[in-house]
Parts: structure tokens; sequence; C-alpha cells
């Protein structure tokens, strides 16, 4: 008996993964997969746990060719503008809530919310780029948007420090004070009685 030969898996190699075919006078087109749909890409649950990190880039790139989209050249720019657009989810995230915390301690953060405002400006214009397929303009913005982000968080790192400079203060010179008021009385108490003598009672003789 010979050796059992094992075909290759459904996306390798000769091995199609999905198969597109158009019928109807409008030309509609269809999909054919050689794998259940609940494949670890088309399963929303699994696109950020490291099964497949292009799995948007693949489901994508199925309904745009289905809706007879033109589809994107450079596939990594296109992965990267996607990955700058949830980074820049996480980093607003942390940047509100350092805001808030330094408001907290009475810091004025109006210049900071300005910049906020322009951030998110042009972050809509870079995701306005990216739907109108513009992907290197939008992928150029990203850019800006990443640099001008750098800096804002720079001068929120910095209101920070100064806010809690009062604060440092403020602590210091309460727990000098109540140093130097524990000092007072125990000197008061223990030291400065000793300079003291009690007043003795004498007895009249005749």
């Amino acid at each position: 008996m010979g050796k059992s030969h094992t075909p290759p898996l459904a996306g390798y190699k000769s091995r199609p993964l999905f198969v597109s075919c158009q019928y109807g006078e409008k030309k509609s087109r269809i999909w054919a997969t050689a794998n259940r749909f609940h494949h670890p890409f088309c399963d929303e649950k699994d696109w950020n746990d490291g099964k497949d990190r292009y799995a948007v880039d693949i489901f994508s790139n199925i309904v745009l060719y289905s809706c007879r989209t033109r589809l994107p050249e450079d596939v990594l720019m296109v992965h990267r503008i996607r990955g700058q657009f949830s980074e820049f989810k996480s980093r607003m995230g942390m940047l509100y809530f350092l805001l808030d915390f330094t408001e907290r301690f009475g810091a004025n953060t109006r210049r900071l919310q300005r910049d906020i405002s322009q951030l998110n400006s042009m972050q809509e214009e870079a995701k306005s780029l990216y739907l109108g397929q513009d992907f290197e303009g939008a992928m150029a913005k990203e850019n800006e948007v990443a640099e001008f982000f750098g800096q804002v968080e720079a001068k929120a790192v910095k209101l920070k420090a100064q806010a809690l400079v009062w604060v440092y203060l403020v602590e210091y010179l309460a727990v000098s004070g109540t140093v130097a008021m524990v000092a007072f009385a125990t000197w008061s108490l223990m030291v400065r009685r000793r300079l003291y003598r009690a007043v003795k009672t004498t007895r009249y003789s005749r």
C-alpha cells in the first residue's frame, strides 16, 4: 500500500478558501467557501486575540469586492491606518482620564480641551479620506495626528506635574507645621519644666 496523501488545507497553495462567481444580467456576485463561514477571521471575537490580525482586512475586502468597489493596492498601508484608528481611541481615553485627574486638583484644562477638539477634527478628516479610499492621504493625515497627539500628551503631563506641585507643597507645610507643634509641646512639657522648681511651704515658728 502506498503512503496516504493528505491534500493541502483550503487557503494554502493551490486550494482557494473563497471562490467568487457572477450570475444574472446584473452580474451579481456570490461567494463559496471551502470552510464554514465561522472561520477565525470571520468571527469578530477572534479579531483581537492574535488568531488573525488581518481579519478585518480580509472581511472588508470581501465586502468591497462584492459591492464592485476598487480594492486597495497596498493592503499593509490600509491595515496600518486601521490600527492607528484603534490606537487613537485608546490614547484619547487615557488623555481624558489624565485631564479628569488633573482637574480634580484645580488645574485649568481649557487650552488642552481646544487641542483635543483640534485632534478630533484632524481624526475625522483622516477617516473621511480613508472612506474615500484616499489611503495615502489618510496615512499622511494620521501621521500628523500622531505627531500632534504627542505634543498634547506632553502638555497634559506637564500640567499634571504643575498641579501636583501645589499638592506636595501643601502636604509639606501641613507636615512641617504638625512637627513644629509637636516639638514645641514636647519642649514645653519636658524640657522647659525643669527650669522651674516647685514652691516649698515654710512653717512659722515662735
